[in-house]
């Protein structure tokens, strides 16, 4: 039998689409070529996991009754309406995950990467129609390494599921809101994420001289689009300037990857008048969850027991149990002569990790330290407390997660008749630091699995620290 043709390829990637030409390809590349476009399973946005803006980091997102700026546009839209005025808001945030694995009676870090990205927030001016008042804003946090980073993972790999590439992605908010009354105000929006297709097409055309002139060639190309999921809030001001009560829905967001490779063979004939092996194709396909944000009803309380001080209360419950197994179910499908060849490759259930239902308590409080003509000073801190949704893992599952504290604190510098020139508005630097702890935990996982999967019993702790810094100007 003939060989293929060969020549040798260089392939490069850039930006979410790519496209390029392959002549005289091996086989062996473009079997192989399924795996250039990688993708890791996400599920949860960044924004859940290390919030919105440096004074909601610092309160430790307790903050669903006390948003009022562009960080409403996640905790509660409708805490627009009182900003009162446009704002900018400009920050960076940066995590460093340590997560540890213990195996070999010692623990290894399994070198996560960190996660670091610029938040963009707007509050737009209010625009008054006979006795309502709409307000509209925005939230987007862009990565400054990745636009969508992924690695898609044998299913049965261990792998923290909350903490990994799910929070290196863009995400936008969009957020609008009304004030009904004085005391009632309502808003809704969407969330955006990015979802990817995509994979390589190749033609093989066997050497032979009634093929001169014809290579065997190929296509490769990704393509993303937008998937959005609704959220809305409710804002109840029973007493003015004291009290607030605060609810807000977010949908859950799913988004899935499908990386598929098509490969047409051109009939086979070694250069005999007859055809050994008629036109025939591949058609290998590895879908899998790409991204997986819970539904969440979140609701709040916020009370100032003095013009100085502020105190707020947050229980948010997270529906998990429609979590799945992010590991990719692969299968191929074969036609024309390879039929009579090969076996279908029938799709193989993946185990799910069963994740449940969470309540996840969370309290935050502000204090005006100092009041000058000039600065204000407001020292915040706040606690988190977020029982993990994975139960023990004791099948061929293995997502790793535990129950965390989240500690935070930061604090808020406002300048005003400062730049009386350039500026005739206040502006403000916020600065937060959280520290997230995840329990020590160990799945003692079934017997048979023990023993036939090379990872048996695992135990496993972690902890991430973040900082966050947000400027805000206002017009």
């Amino acid at each position: 039998m003939k060989r293929m043709n060969r020549q040798r390829v260089t392939v490069g990637l850039e930006k979410p689409t790519l496209s390029l030409s392959i002549r005289r390809v091996p086989l062996l590349f473009l079997l192989l070529a399924a795996f250039l476009f990688p993708v890791k399973p996400a599920s949860a946005n960044p924004f859940d996991s290390l919030a919105l803006g440096a004074r909601s980091a610092a309160m430790a997102g307790a903050v669903t009754a006390v948003a009022d700026d562009f960080a409403a546009s996640l905790y509660n839209p409708a805490g627009l309406t009182g900003a009162g005025k446009m704002e900018i808001s400009l920050g960076y945030v940066h995590a460093f995950p340590s997560l540890e694995t213990y195996w070999a009676d010692r623990w290894h870090d399994i070198d996560e990467d960190s996660i670091s990205g610029i938040v963009l927030g707007v509050v737009y001016p209010p625009v008054r129609f006979w006795k309502l008042e709409f307000v509209g804003g925005m939230g987007l946090f862009i990565p400054d390494r990745w636009m969508a980073r992924s690695l898609m993972l044998p299913y049965e790999q261990p792998r923290f599921v909350l903490w990994n590439a799910s929070n290196q992605r863009v995400v936008l908010l969009s957020p609008n809101a009304v004030k009904l009354t004085d005391w009632l105000s309502v808003g809704a929006g969407f969330q955006m994420l990015l979802d990817t297709k995509g994979g390589p097409r190749f033609v093989l055309i066997e050497e032979i001289p009634d093929n001169e002139g014809r290579y065997s060639e190929g296509t490769m190309s990704s393509t993303q689009k937008p998937v959005f999921s609704a959220f809305a809030g409710v804002m109840i001001e029973p007493w003015k300037d004291r009290l607030k009560v605060g609810f807000c829905f977010r949908d859950k967001v799913e988004a899935d990857v499908d990386v598929p490779l098509l490969v047409i063979i051109d009939p086979i004939t070694l250069g005999l008048p007859l055809e050994i092996l008629p036109q025939s194709s591949i058609d290998m396909s590895t879908p899998a969850p790409l991204f997986f944000s819970p539904r969440q009803f979140a609701f709040g309380v916020s009370f100032r027991p003095t013009p100085r001080t502020l105190l707020a209360v947050d229980v948010t419950y997270q529906m998990w149990e429609d979590f799945l197994n992010p590991g990719p179910e692969g299968y191929s499908v074969y036609s024309g002569g390879l039929l009579f060849l090969l076996r279908q490759n029938p799709n193989f259930l993946l185990p799910q990790g069963h994740l449940h239902n969470i309540w996840v308590p969370a309290v935050g409080a502000e204090y005006l330290a100092l009041d000058t003509h000039h600065v204000q000073l407001a020292l915040r801190a706040g606690y988190r407390y977020r029982p993990s949704p994975v139960p023990e893992q004791t099948g061929r599952a293995a997502f790793l997660d535990s129950n965390t504290h989240v500690f935070s604190g930061g604090f808020g510098l406002t300048f005003q008749n400062v730049f009386h020139t350039v500026m005739t508005q206040p502006f403000s630097l916020d600065l937060a630091v959280q520290s997230f702890h995840l329990e020590d935990r160990t799945y003692v996982r079934d017997l048979l699995v023990a023993v036939s999967d090379r990872f048996g019993d695992l135990r496993f702790r972690g902890h991430v620290l973040s900082l966050q810094g947000t400027l805000t100007f206002r017009f």
